[in-house]
Order: structure tokens, then sequence, then C-alpha cells
């Protein structure tokens, strides 16, 4: 059996953690200090139903850790997405085919801050 001591003494104290700032993903997002974005399966989420109305059926398969993309047959528009990765890495899947798409650039004015940055785009003004 391991034997394992822990320090409690050099753990924050409740008015320490209070001021430990929470990392966000870019500075160009235009977010505040400790302001947290959104969470990367809401940012899947939005990114499905963005590749949904481009005409993408979605297969969610098993593919092994693989990868998963984008192709075309039967003239439909297939997205596989491999459910043996996490949710970021099934983001980028998502991001990278959106990326792609030249039709993508029609919903920018649609999609939310987050995606529009993610995919490289600029909003335009409401």
């Amino acid at each position: 059996m391991l034997d394992v001591a822990i320090d409690e003494s050099a753990w924050a104290t409740e008015d320490q953690a209070g001021i430990i700032s929470i990392p966000y993903c870019s500075k160009s997002q235009g977010r505040r200090v400790g302001e947290v974005g959104m969470l990367t399966v809401e940012l899947l989420e939005e990114a499905i139903g963005t590749a949904e109305q481009l005409g993408y059926k979605i297969r969610e398969e098993c593919l092994g850790g693989v990868g998963g993309g984008s192709c075309e047959f039967g003239g439909r528009k297939w997205l596989f997405l491999d459910l043996a990765l996490g949710a970021s890495d099934q983001l980028d899947q998502v991001l990278s085919v959106l990326k792609e798409d030249p039709a993508t650039g029609v919903l920018a004015a649609k999609l939310s801050p987050q995606l529009a940055w993610h995919l490289g785009l600029r909003r335009a003004a409401a």
C-alpha cells in the first residue's frame, strides 16, 4: 500500500482562491478577466447545428479514435463524428469541416460570437 502525505498548509485559502483569475482562451475575444467562455459541449452542439443547416447529415460512429470528417455521396453531404474522441476533438472535426465549406460564411450573422471566432468569421454589426 502506498503511503501518501498531503500538505494542506500549501493549499490556497478561501480568500486567496477568490483572487485567482480564471484563464481564458484568447485575449482577442474581448472577455473580462475571470469570465468563463462557452463550454466546449455547447460550442460543439452549435457547430453540429450549423453543419445541419448547411445540409450535412450527421453520423456519430465509434471509429476507434482515428477521426471522422466529411464526404459527399448519394447526393448528400455527410459529417462523421468519432464517438471515441472527446468533445474537444469532435469540435475540432466539425470546425474543420465548417471552415472548408464556403457556405458557412452565409450563416456568420446567426452564429454565436464564440463559434464565429473559432471559424475565423467576422459577424456583421447588428
